[in-house]
């Protein structure tokens, strides 16, 4: 039996797109454990910039599938990991002001 270049194509893209999601959720989940109510307002904005960004790369008709998955993951996951553990902005000039916007303490 031998694993060849199909195996590696079928396989990887499922297994990347999984990895990005998670680069995603995990920060927000971290080590403690996390509420669905603490959850869901913390990925709401993420997942509106992906379901924008998906929207955008439908109608721009990105031929491959994989692709535009992975340009909606991408924009789900820079807003959580430019935030430091204790909430402050730390982001580089890469990526954009509002995905970095300091949260409101209440």
């Amino acid at each position: 039996m031998a694993i060849g270049a199909p195996f590696f194509a079928k396989w990887t893209v499922p297994i990347g797109l999984a990895l990005l999601l998670l680069t995603g959720i995990g920060p927000v989940a971290g080590w403690r454990r996390p509420t669905a109510a603490n959850l869901r307002g913390q990925l709401f904005w993420p997942a509106v910039a992906a379901l924008v960004t998906g929207a955008a790369v439908t109608a721009l008709r990105v031929p491959l599938w994989a692709a535009g998955i992975c340009f909606a993951l991408c924009a789900f996951v820079p807003r959580e990991s430019c935030r430091s553990s204790s909430g402050e902005r730390s982001c580089g000039t890469v990526l954009p002001a509002l995905a970095c916007r300091p949260r409101s303490r209440a």
